[in-house]
Formats: structure tokens, C-alpha cells, sequence
């Protein structure tokens, strides 16, 4: 028996014919317009999976290489930040080296000391840089200035309010880079080595370590004389003694014949009784102490008599404590700044303000600040010793420009592994780019092909459904 075949099954598969030829040309359509060979997943479902992966991982490299080019641009101006810093501290260290010149005049060196405190107020400033709104120096508080500047005594100092933690930018899968360097690594960094004294008044350390960070001054007053033995001479002290700067005992020798006075230092010519200059008649110890005579009332004896100077010690300039020459370990605190120190008095023989340095934890700018304090000379420090506390605080400033220098080092370290980390990403990025193309993207030579393809298999079906329709019943009955 022969198979019939109905016209209602022929309009059917005609109709689904032109269907299906309309959607392959639209779709080589589509895919010619977007450049997409994907247009929904059920094109390729394997193929969207990966394109869909590797859109993730293209993500992420996106945000790695975002993240690594603003973090490198922090890394770069922090190591100008600092490389400024360290010419800055050069030329300083220049006025310094200038400033120890024997030569000068206490002008001259007032006026260095008031160039290089403008200087410091600069460095203060460098250091308290920020960018895009962040302080760069203060660890991960970025908020707040990381160095401040307070007062203690009269004396200025600046201390680190931020903190020792790295701020980091992720550069890859559990990778992360540091970006910053703290203010206390570069500008502040602690590495003591023990207590410096300048000298100028016999103090030395004690026996117990002492306790803090920069410096101090201390302070060792004069607070009276004796002399007993001078009134048999008929020499006096002026003003009681309240003039003088001994400390401790001296022996005190009147030589008639070579009409001299000595007291351990440089001898003195006695002058004229009757002149002036008899009135207050300086003499010095060895250590540079002073006692001021009247000798207006000599009676022209010889006499070899013993001078006491009787003094006190003070850390904060409020608190004295007596000095007792047995005395090897005192501790004297300072309230204000948390310094302990522990002295020993055996040798005290001037009175004076004593420079106390706690080594290798001078920052740059206390250190600078030591500096315009012995050029100021308020203390009245003769030349050799503004030099000594000159050389002082040039020690520190050596150590703190090594300091900065090194930290100049690792963020350039830094620099150039950020840049390759963001040459890799743009790598990576660029082959992950290439393989979603082959996966997503149209290859226009085949799609055009297919266009041509699907045009004619539509006219095909178009034709042929023309002439089935052409030969029905009431075609066929005309």
C-alpha cells in the first residue's frame, strides 16, 4: 500500500523550512553585527562556561593591575618625598660643617643656627607629605600628621604619631607588595646604643641604664661658694660668690712675688689694687669653673686656701636635687617627656646646662634642633664647646640620612617589582583576552559564508514551497 502524504504536512515542514533558514540567517546576521559568535549560552554551552570563567579571571587581573598602578604611584612619591629630604638634610649638614669654623663670630653662627632652623621646620614638613589626602609616613593612619611638634622646658621637640604597620596593595592570588615605609623607619628609627654627655660640667653616666629617646638637658646650678681663708688676705667674693660657676673643691693660690692667682687653670696677673680691674678679678679652675675675686682690699699676703663651690642638679628645670659627690648612680626624672637618667656626681666641677644624648635615638629633627640650640648659645658656651655639641648632633644626623637612604632603597626596590608584577598582569590579561576571542568572538569570513549560505538555502525553500502551494486541488481543477 503506497503512502499518502497530506497537504497540511507539506504546508508543515515548508512553514518549518522558512523557519529555520530565517533564524540561521538572522543569527549571521547577529553575530556580523556584534562580532560575537555567542549570542546566548545555548550556542555553545561549553564554550560560554569558559568564556564566562576567564571574563572572571580577566576581572581580577583588571583589578590587580588598577590596584598595583595607583599603589606604585604612592611608591614613587614617597622615594621623592624622601630623596628630597636627603638633599635637604646635605645642604643642612653643609651649614654645619661651616658652622664649626673656630673662626666665627657668635653672630655668624646665630645666624647659621636661624637657616638651619628654618631648614628643620622644611624637613618637619617633608615628612609630614601626603598625597590623594594620605599622610605617607605614618604606617596605616593615613588621617593624621605622623609627626608633631611639642615643648618641654623651653626646649622643642618633635615626636611619631603613627604606627609601625605597612599599608599593602594586592598584586596577584595571596600575593600583596608593602607600598609605604613608617616615619619612624626613615625619620625617627630607634637604635640605641647608650648615654652621650657633652662635657661641659664633669656629669657622667651611672650605674643603671637610663630611659628614653632624643635628648635632655640638665642642668647643674651654681648655689653658693666658700672661701674661707681668703678673708685673712683681705680678698673677697663678689657678690657673695653668687657670680661663680665652681662646683666641688679648688685650691686657690695668691703669689705675692710673681704677682699671680691661680686656681688649677690658667694663671692670672694680679692687677693694680687700686684699679678697676681689682674689683672682679676672674680666676678658673682646669675644668674652665669660675671664681670671681674682689682684690681691692689685698693685703699683698701670699695664701693658698681652699675654694668650695656647693651646687644642685635638675632634669625639668623645676626640681633641684643637691649634689653630693658620693653620688654615682642619682636618678632624676622628667615628668614631661618620660626620660630617666642616672648620674654620677663624683666628677661635677661646672656649673652649666648639660647636653644628655640618649645615642641612636636622636630622630633628624631633634637632632637638628640640638644643633640650633648650641649655635643660639644661650647657655653661653665657649667656642670649642658649641663645636663639641656641633659634632654631636652631626653623629646623629649621619645616622638618620643612612636611615634615609636605605628607606630610598626599598621603595625603589619596591618600584621595580610593582612594575613587573603589572607587566606580568597586562601579560596575562592579554593571553586571557586572546582565548575568550577564540571562544566568543565571530570569525567574519565564516559567518559572511554562512550568511550566503542561509540566504540561498531561504530562497530554496521559498521557491520550492511556491510551486507545492502552485499545485493544489483547485490549481489542478481550473
Amino acid at each position: 500500500m503506497s503512502l499518502r502524504i497530506s497537504s497540511g504536512y507539506s504546508y508543515t515542514q515548508f512553514l518549518s523550512g522558512i523557519r529555520t533558514n530565517q533564524y540561521d540567517l538572522t543569527k549571521s546576521q547577529a553575530q556580523i553585527s556584534t562580532g560575537l559568535r555567542l549570542l546566548r549560552p545555548s550556542d555553545d554551552p561549553g564554550a560560554t562556561a569558559r568564556v564566562i570563567s576567564l571574563r572572571s579571571r580577566i576581572a581580577h587581573n583588571t583589578t590587580y593591575s588598577d590596584s598595583v598602578t595607583d599603589g606604585r604611584t604612592l611608591v614613587d612619591y614617597g622615594a621623592s618625598v624622601l630623596q628630597d629630604s636627603s638633599e635637604l638634610l646635605t645642604e643642612i649638614r653643609t651649614l654645619i660643617i661651616e658652622s664649626m669654623n673656630g673662626t666665627l663670630s657668635e653672630d655668624d653662627r646665630k645666624s647659621l643656627g636661624a637657616e638651619i632652623s628654618f631648614l628643620r621646620d622644611q624637613m618637619v614638613e617633608l615628612a609630614n607629605s601626603r598625597i590623594q589626602g594620605q599622610y605617607i609616613f605614618g604606617g596605616t593612619n593615613t588621617t593624621s600628621p605622623p609627626f608633631s611638634e611639642t615643648s618641654s622646658g623651653g626646649t622643642k621637640y618633635v615626636s611619631y604619631n603613627g604606627n609601625g604597620d605597612l599599608q599593602k596593595v594586592p598584586v596577584g592570588e595571596g600575593v600583596d607588595i608593602p607600598i609605604n615605609v613608617t616615619g619612624s623607619s626613615v625619620f625617627s628609627k630607634n637604635e640605641a646604643t647608650g648615654t652621650g654627655f657633652s662635657g661641659l660640667t664633669g656629669l657622667s653616666g651611672g650605674t643603671t641604664a637610663d630611659f628614653g629617646t632624643g635628648f635632655e638637658y640638665v642642668e647643674v646650678k651654681h648655689d653658693s661658694t666658700t672661701a674661707p681663708g681668703l678673708a685673712a688676705v683681705g680678698v673677697a667674693l663678689v657678690n657673695g660668690g653668687a657670680d661663680d660657676t665652681i662646683i666641688g673643691d679648688g685650691t686657690l693660690v695668691i703669689d705675692s712675688v710673681a704677682g699671680t692667682i691661680s686656681l688649677g687653670g690658667e694663671t692670672v696677673s694680679i692687677p693694680q689694687v687700686a684699679g678697676p680691674e681689682s674689683a672682679d678679678v676672674v680666676v678658673m679652675t682646669a675644668s674652665g669653673a669660675e671664681v670671681h675675686l674682689d682684690m681691692t682690699g689685698w693685703t699683698g699676703a701670699d695664701s693658698t686656701s681652699v675654694v668650695t663651690g656647693a651646687g644642685s642638679v635638675s632634669i625639668d628645670g623645676t626640681t633641684y636635687t643637691p649634689i653630693d659627690f658620693s653620688e654615682t648612680d642619682l636618678e632624676l626624672k622628667n615628668s614631661a617627656t618620660g626620660s630617666v637618667v642616672h648620674l654620677n656626681l663624683s666628677e661635677v666641677s661646672s656649673a652649666g646646662e648639660e647636653l644628655v644624648q640618649f645615642k641612636g635615638t636622636v630622630n633628624m629633627f631633634d637632632a637638628l634642633q640640638e644643633v640650633v640650640d648650641a649655635l643660639e648659645n644661650g647657655s653661653n658656651l665657649k667656642s670649642s664647646e658649641v663645636v663639641d655639641r656641633l659634632g654631636m648632633g652631626l653623629d646623629e644626623l649621619d645616622r638618620n640620612q643612612a636611615n634615609l637612604l636605605g628607606g630610598i632603597g626599598v621603595l625603589g626596590s619596591r618600584s621595580v617589582r610593582m612594575t613587573n608584577s603589572l607587566s606580568r598582569l597586562e601579560g596575562q590579561t592579554l593571553e586571557l583576552e586572546g582565548m575568550r576571542s577564540d571562544l566568543r568572538d565571530v570569525d567574519f569570513s565564516q559567518a559572511v559564508l554562512e550568511l550566503t549560505q542561509a540566504e540561498q538555502r531561504l530562497e530554496l525553500v521559498q521557491m520550492s514551497g511556491n510551486r507545492m502551494i502552485s499545485n493544489s486541488l483547485l490549481n489542478f481543477m481550473r
